[in-house]
């Protein structure tokens, strides 16, 4: 087996292009690996599964960058959330039931886009991830910051999950924003709910 060298270009070099053992790296000025591809030919591969295009918090064209998030199978998504909870056509925030969080979700157009749902929660049965749950943690990034009810209060301060209770159908998964308290609710209640939505990556 070859010996493995090191070699140190300093802190000066702005965009790099390595050709070693028959292939071509080209490494960008910020250090990340941007592409790699044979010597003869013009031919890159894109690197992007490493590392995110988006800043959490991030107002972008998809919607509100939450992060790049891990299924229990392994299947990573890039996950956004609308700009705002769900309101009324005079932007009154909606305290829905799940029933109708759902049937939101699904009737909603938002930033030009018509696939959102309802975020999941902790241990959905499904293996998907927490969503809810990483909103809450990046509550206060970017564009996110003062967009939720952090009140506490009952049931503007509570969160919908698309997540059922386990052992029941009559409750789901909700989470109060203002200190990330989570617990099963009937479907029945009134809650807040913000819509997100996921791109492969």
């Amino acid at each position: 087996m070859a010996k493995t060298k090191e070699i140190n270009l300093g802190e000066d070099f702005g965009a790099v292009t390595i050709t070693v053992n028959g292939k071509r790296i080209e490494i960008g000025a910020n250090g990340e690996i941007a592409g790699i591809g044979p010597v003869n030919g013009n031919a890159m591969t894109a690197i992007s599964a490493a590392k995110t295009a988006y800043e959490v918090g991030e107002l972008t064209k998809e919607g509100i960058y939450i992060g790049r998030l891990k299924s229990k199978d392994g299947t990573e998504r890039d996950y956004f959330a609308a700009p705002t909870d769900a309101q009324d056509s005079n932007g009154k925030r909606l305290s829905l039931t799940f029933n109708k969080a759902a049937e939101y979700a699904k009737n909603a157009t938002v930033l030009g886009h018509n696939d959102w749902t309802v975020p999941t929660g902790w241990e959905d049965r499904n293996g998907a991830p927490d969503v809810l749950n990483e909103m809450f943690n990046n509550k206060s990034k970017g564009a996110f910051k003062g967009t939720f009810d952090e009140t506490g209060s009952h049931p503007s301060g509570w969160y919908w999950s698309s997540s059922p209770n386990y052992f029941t159908a009559y409750a789901a998964r909700t989470q109060r924003f203002s200190d990330g308290f989570q617990v099963d609710v009937s479907k029945s209640g009134g809650l807040s709910v913000r819509l997100v939505r996921s791109l492969a990556i």
